[in-house]
């Protein structure tokens, strides 16, 4: 998926109009960064003869043009963190495979020893800090004492394929809980992995591959990859949670060209974790907002062994997009986005139950 944000369409369009307009036009001024700045710079155009403010710029004035266009594009492209009372933010990197690597952590103000942890993973060409906002990651640390972390892609794409690059996101996201785990002593035992898109493909690697750390993992538009059972070496049964929407274009929730479907993807864990073939669950959920013109179905494998928990959170005419967030702006391009389901809560109360080892 090519989430492209409003600030890069407007960097694309306006760059070389800005350009065009500070270098080829005598006239124009550099951009102003204050309303201060600004007044004094008319009043010095005011102060000179015409011929002097319309002709020849020094050198300082020409760099000052370029300095301020970079500020003004920064400000432009640059994603924050939406605060959440209750809790920290900060970024940390590590050195891994030649690269330095980056990831944003959202943990509450006060810390307590044995803290449950969520990884989050961003889709393609996107930012943790846009999927930080995207789902409202931090009422998990406010609300629910979860730390949560959002490791940084490579080019904004997460090798999610055996082969399809040598970029080792395994190993990296594995050296980050090496590293923030024991640091803050969090619960070793309980740490879950959800992904969108992309980022949810990655995650289901993750869990795939190292099945030893994770606990449980959800995906959203994201059912599985193809061939899967040909590198899946899965050692345990765990949970899994997917949420997918029948108008995904991105992500056909039939599946198609190798690529198994939303329903043959829950009943591929489902058999994976040892649940009873065809016993199956269906629920109909609450329609909470009308006006968005999707229903929630809730799809659940019964006959599973004990510390499993196979769902499919179906999103009747819904789209590539994340339930229940409330910056469907960010994906308006992508489909209808449900307020019946809030794809972030709900995930983390069906996982949190689950841990790697009993409790």
């Amino acid at each position: 998926m090519n989430h492209v944000s409003i600030a890069r369409r407007l960097c694309a369009v306006t760059v070389p109009l800005l350009l065009a307009s500070n270098l080829l036009t005598a006239t124009a001024g550099p951009f102003q960064t204050s309303t201060q700045s600004q007044s004094q710079s008319q009043s010095q155009s005011q102060s000179q003869p015409a011929s002097s403010s319309r002709t020849d710029r020094s050198g300082s004035e020409r760099l000052g043009i370029f300095v301020n266009i970079g500020i003004v594009l920064d400000r432009l492209g640059r994603e924050f963190v939406n605060p959440t009372a209750g809790t920290v933010s900060y970024d940390g990197y590590l050195a891994h495979g030649g690269f330095g690597r980056r990831y944003l952590a959202i943990r509450p103000a006060t810390a307590v020893p044995g803290a449950p942890v969520l990884l989050l993973l961003h889709p393609r060409d996107e930012s943790p800090e846009r999927m930080a906002n995207l789902t409202a990651a931090g009422r998990l640390a406010a609300q629910q004492g979860a730390w949560v972390f959002m490791p940084e892609a490579i080019n904004g794409d997460w090798n999610d394929t055996p082969g399809l690059s040598g970029t080792d996101d395994v190993g990296f996201i594995s050296t980050l809980l090496d590293t923030v785990i024991p640091i803050n002593q969090l619960d070793a035992t309980r740490v879950y992995v959800a992904g969108y898109s992309n980022g949810g493909y990655m995650a289901e690697r993750l869990a795939c591959e190292r099945a030893d750390r994770i606990a449980g993992v959800a995906t959203v538009g994201a059912p599985l990859r193809a061939a899967a059972e040909n590198f899946c070496p899965l050692t345990r049964p765990m949970p899994v949670v997917q949420f997918h929407g029948t108008a995904d274009v991105i992500v056909p929730y039939a599946g198609g060209e190798g690529r198994p479907g939303a329903v043959e993807a829950s009943n591929y864990w489902a058999g994976r974790a040892g649940c009873a073939a065809g016993a199956i669950q269906i629920t109909a959920l609450p329609n909470r907002e009308r006006n968005d013109q999707t229903r929630a179905v809730l799809r659940r494998h019964a006959g599973c062994p004990s510390g499993v928990d196979v769902r499919l959170y179906t999103i009747d005419n819904g789209g590539h997009t994340w339930p229940g967030s409330t910056y469907s702006t960010y994906t308006a391009l992508l489909g209808r986005t449900s307020g019946d389901i809030d794809a972030t809560l709900e995930l983390w109360s069906v996982l949190i139950p689950y841990s790697r080892t009993p409790r």
